[in-house]
């Protein structure tokens, strides 16, 4: 009898919630700066959304995929400054120890307008990092 091997990774969605870019900042500027403190309270809530709403593990080394639609994005935002924001709660979280490339072997982020906040985040196997990359270039999302 053929069993069907389960693929270890991990998924979220979160709705309603705004992700505050990755800021730049000093140990002073942790305590002192309006939107370093923004930010760090903003990692804080994403980690525990990610935690709660999370399923599945991690696959480590992992490939990121991540769908984050905003009602508010700047045309001059920084792409990666949102994908440093999303690694940095994924480590804060404790769903992978860290985001460097023993662990996390690469990203796929899109960024998009929409009418609702909306963060998809998805771990899989590095396996599955071609794939993934294909079904972007034709224009497929999750």
């Amino acid at each position: 009898m053929h069993e069907s091997k389960k693929i270890k990774s991990f998924s979220a969605e979160i709705r309603d919630f705004k992700v505050i870019p990755y800021v730049r900042m000093t140990l002073k500027g942790k305590n002192f700066k309006k939107r370093a403190r923004a930010y760090l309270k903003n990692q804080s809530d994403l980690a525990l959304l990610l935690r709660t709403l999370g399923t599945g593990e991690a696959p480590l080394p992992c490939f990121l995929y991540a769908e984050l639609k905003q009602k508010k994005l700047r045309a001059n935002s920084d792409w990666d400054n949102y994908a440093k924001a999303i690694t940095d709660a994924l480590v804060k979280a404790g769903i992978i120890p860290d985001d460097c490339f023993r662990y996390l072997r690469g990203a796929c982020v899109r960024l998009m307008r929409a009418e609702e906040d909306v963060l998809k985040v998805k771990l899989l196997p590095v396996s599955f990092e071609e794939e993934i990359l294909e079904k972007n270039r034709k224009g497929n999302t999750f």
